[in-house]
């Protein structure tokens, strides 16, 4: 599975600083294991459950972690997220859910279940992770830009409040193709902090922003 900028924009988000810093992280559709290794980078105090639905992708995964500097504090676990069941609730949830919903899917199975989520919802995410989560817990989940409204109904429906939206463009001409909601039980929805990101500037150079975001995880940078 291929790493995607915009995931790495999740990754690369630090959590809440009001969590705790010995949280316990869970990893919806961790695919190669890109988030959760991310987040046992940003937030080394961490201990992170990554599960995976897909046999080959799950084993990449546990093979990255392993061979990671956070072996120790992933533990990947190949399972269809509507049957787990947590043994304990979790102070984050990030998921880098299926992006498309009634579209064309591609033929390949392992790419339609990473990107369609005819085998996992927006509402399943969302229903799941509200029983997962701490009273005082966090729900990270990137998604196309598209759905944000439809996502803000879903989680109203499960209730959630969106506290932070970030929306994520390629550059300042075109459209924002990405947003990245963060959901708690805790605030109420109409304190919602809207912010927007661009990857590159109009010369197509990376931006400040996306440069010092990225820096700790980009060789390149």
């Amino acid at each position: 599975m291929k790493v995607t900028t915009d995931a790495c924009l999740l990754g690369a988000l630090p959590l809440p600083s009001s969590l705790p810093n010995r949280m316990r992280i869970l990893d919806i559709g961790t695919g190669t294991g890109l988030l959760s290794l991310m987040k046992a980078q940003l937030h080394p105090e961490s201990t992170i459950d990554a599960i995976e639905i897909d046999p080959l992708a799950a084993a990449q995964a546990a093979d990255n972690a392993a061979k990671s500097p956070f072996a120790n504090r992933i533990q990947v676990m190949q399972s269809d997220a509507r049957l787990f069941k947590p043994l304990e609730l979790y102070d984050a949830i990030i998921c880098n859910a299926p992006f498309h919903e009634g579209q064309l899917a591609s033929g390949t199975h392992a790419k339609d279940l990473a990107h369609h989520s005819t085998e996992l919802t927006y509402a399943q995410v969302l229903n799941l992770a509200a029983q997962w989560i701490h009273n005082q817990g966090v729900i990270a989940l990137l998604l196309p830009h598209y759905r944000t409204r439809d996502v803000y109904e879903l989680a109203a429906m499960q209730a959630l409040s969106v506290t932070k939206q970030l929306e994520i463009r390629q550059h300042p001409s075109k459209a924002f193709f990405r947003t990245i909601l963060y959901f708690s039980r805790q605030v109420p929805a109409n304190t919602v902090e809207i912010e927007s990101l661009d990857i590159c500037d109009a010369n197509f150079a990376f931006t400040p922003a996306f440069h010092d975001l990225l820096r700790p995880f980009y060789l390149k940078l």
